[in-house]
């Protein structure tokens, strides 16, 4: 998995009575704007010393305001504490330090909003470090602190699912795995209880499974399992296909015929090195100006 990604959050506010999404621009009886209202919430989390969800840790770290294009970049340090861990030189393995259990090792991600003033949506930009991502933090913290000043309206945060980006992922991708699952109830097991079977193919060292495989996969939306494996598989067992695909070095796990899992972008293929600001910020500027394209929403 690439070091450092980009995920897309997708926001918008409704009004609880009719359940109608209003401008995030104007909204309630004050026109207040979600422009500043995230600048409001991110002064409240320096205020409150940072955000806590059990072991998991928030504050921000720096932030500033592009107003003209109605933009607010910030940089959060995230981290979970709780554990005693030790700090060691990498070098030559000393001890340096140890953490306590109340202080936080955390990776800085930075974020940025884009609320344009026409449409029912703004659009967040967050940075992924791995699989270390703020948002299970964020997102629910953001909604109960929006609820308590603004009766009568709701924040919604949803994951971007984009199609696009997947199909243009599985353009030119070589399928190096496939997993067929069964659930079964076993004859001698007297509680009932289902038994989970894994059929795993792979390919030979160096080589990919047949393209043709993920080709049916992509247009029909199945494989029989029956085809695949040497031994004897009842089709009608087979709950679910899971395959894994590789393109220029990148690896991900689809299960087919579900929903699309959240696609993050790369910033700068094929480095492990943290991007530049600069550079961070003209890929989630292009991410958002395209899906605001899509939209049809000016910006």
């Amino acid at each position: 998995m690439p070091l450092h990604t980009i995920g897309l959050l997708d926001v918008s506010i409704l009004h609880n009575q009719s359940d109608q999404e209003v401008h995030p621009s104007n909204f309630g009886p004050n026109q207040t704007d979600f422009f500043d209202e995230w600048e409001s919430y991110l002064e409240h989390v320096l205020r409150e010393r940072g955000v806590r969800a059990g072991e998991r840790y928030f504050t921000v770290e720096r932030k500033r305001a592009r107003k003209e294009a109605r933009e607010r970049l910030c940089e959060l340090d995230y981290g979970h504490f709780g554990t005693r861990r030790r700090v060691r030189n990498a070098v030559n393995g000393e001890h340096v330090s140890d953490i306590d259990a109340g202080e936080v090792p955390s990776d800085p991600l930075r974020l940025l909003l884009r609320s344009p003033v026409n449409g029912t949506r703004a659009f967040i930009a967050h940075e992924v470090v791995g699989r270390a991502s703020v948002v299970g933090v964020l997102a629910p913290d953001l909604k109960k602190w929006f609820q308590k000043r603004h009766n009568g309206y709701r924040l919604e945060i949803d994951y971007v699912e984009d199609a696009d980006a997947w199909n243009d992922f599985l353009d030119g991708s070589t399928l190096r795995e496939l997993t067929f699952v069964a659930h079964r109830r076993a004859d001698g097991n007297r509680a009932g209880r289902p038994t989970t079977e894994y059929y795993d193919v792979r390919p030979v060292r160096g080589e990919a499974l047949p393209q043709n495989w993920l080709r049916r996969l992509r247009s029909d939306g199945h494989l029989p399992a029956s085809e695949v494996l040497s031994i004897g598989v009842d089709d009608g067992d087979i709950d679910e296909t899971r395959i894994v695909v590789q393109k220029n070095g990148r690896r991900r796990t689809i299960a087919i015929g579900a929903d699309w899992p959240r696609f993050t972008w790369e910033i700068d293929p094929g480095s492990n090195q943290r991007p530049g600001d600069q550079q961070f910020y003209d890929v989630a500027r292009s991410l958002i100006g395209d899906l605001l394209s899509r939209l049809n929403i000016d910006a």
